[in-house]
């Protein structure tokens, strides 16, 4: 008998926490209002243009030397991952092995990181304006 009030106090608990309240609903109606069309007569100002020139001119990013970090860092660190690479077979205790495999290997491993580095240290440097000479 008091698992069946128990099932039914349960149920009344589940019943009651699902069912929607006046609250919810005014929060669903506002999301109703949000979502109508603008009337004409409720339009937003115009923007003047010399506003829209400079949103457009902060979304233009200036030009950095990003690229030539990018090719830089890839190179270096590219050749500092072959030579480990080379040489972390060279201590191995089998002397017949061929390194040129882990050599190709540390050369990718290494150049990923180098680039992505050189790439965020040549974007902190601007380019100098070029202009028409």
């Amino acid at each position: 008998m008091t698992g069946s009030l128990f099932r039914r106090l349960l149920f009344a608990m589940v019943l009651m926490a699902a069912w929607p309240t006046p609250g919810a609903s005014q929060r669903l109606e506002s999301l109703h209002v949000r979502s109508r069309l603008v009337m004409p007569a409720q339009r937003p100002p115009t923007i003047p243009d010399s506003n829209l020139k400079w949103i457009r001119d902060s979304t233009v990013y200036r030009a950095s030397y990003w690229q030539e970090g990018l090719v830089a860092g890839g190179v270096i660190g590219g050749v500092l991952g072959g030579l480990a690479g080379a040489a972390i077979c060279g201590l191995s205790e089998s002397s017949d092995s061929n390194c040129g495999l882990n050599a190709l290997m540390g050369t990718l491993i290494g150049a990923a990181p180098g680039a992505s580095l050189g790439a965020l240290i040549g974007g902190l440097f601007p380019k100098g304006e070029s202009g028409p000479d």
